[in-house]
């Protein structure tokens, strides 16, 4: 029944189910004793004893054991387990030291991920895993409502923290996209590009990179008329001025604009 239904859930369109299935299985899921006494008492019985073990054993442990197990049929029926296809074969990215992890974690898909959800315990490397596109709000949910019914200890109590800031600031990050988006449906009397820009400054990179992408929909030209419409040296307030030149200086990245054709901003101004 569950191999039929993650099979079910590893379908493409339902990863925050997938995501439910691994943590309902697998998140801190071990034997009511010692673990080393519980996998030795599996070795000990016979080849067809350990078969059934690992068809049906959900321990993370157990599985990893028999999937190097002597006889040829108990580790294929081991590595076959839903907890080796979903988490056991990926085992040896926790190896990695803390940047290598950050760095991987930071280009990959939640599929590869969810070995550092289950087992990951560093919180910087949790950071930047939370933080991963691909983990949605409603995964870190999920996790959340696990991690307080299975947490242990004040190591848990940091990371609930940790996932409570980061679903605050991705609920943060979905405002303003839907915000980026919404500009290109205002009446004509106000241009989209009056609220995209400000985008620009934003401190969280993936707004700034939705704001780009935005961009990418008006013609270069279009983007400097307006900018410089009207001259933002004939600007009143200070402020304004000093804002648009910021936004500026973001838009040369993607667009190439000569230096001669913008005014220098004097450490007096």
């Amino acid at each position: 029944m569950r191999i039929m239904l993650a099979e079910k859930l590893s379908a493409k369109g339902q990863p925050n189910r997938l995501f439910d299935f691994v943590l309902n299985n697998y998140f801190r899921i071990s034997p009511s004793g010692p673990i080393h006494k519980y996998i030795s008492a599996v070795q000990e019985q016979s080849p067809i004893r350990r078969l059934h073990f690992a068809q049906i054993y959900n321990y993370p442990e157990v599985i990893e054991a028999l999937a190097y197990d002597i006889d040829p049929w108990v580790r294929e029926a081991a590595r076959n387990n839903k907890y080796w296809q979903y988490l056991g074969q990926f085992k040896q990215l926790l190896r990695m030291n803390k940047h290598d992890k950050i760095c991987f974690i930071q280009k990959e898909h939640f599929s590869t991920l969810l070995i550092f959800i289950v087992f990951e315990t560093d919180l910087e490397v949790l950071e930047s895993l939370f933080q991963n596109p691909t983990i949605s709000i409603q995964m870190l949910l999920t996790l959340r409502n696990y991690l307080k019914k299975r947490g242990k200890g004040a190591r848990d109590t940091k990371m609930l923290k940790l996932i409570e800031r980061t679903i605050a600031i991705k609920r943060n990050r979905v405002v303003k996209i839907s915000e980026i988006v919404q500009q290109f449906n205002h009446s004509e009397s106000i241009h989209p590009l009056t609220n995209i820009l400000k985008f620009l400054l934003d401190e969280d990179p993936l707004i700034v990179q939705s704001a780009i992408n935005a961009l990418y929909q008006f013609e270069h030209q279009e983007v400097m008329n307006f900018l410089f419409e009207p001259n933002p040296l004939a600007l009143d307030h200070q402020s304004n001025y000093r804002l648009l030149w910021h936004i500026l200086d973001r838009l040369k990245i993607h667009y190439r604009v000569p230096k001669k054709d913008l005014p220098e901003l004097s450490e007096t101004d």
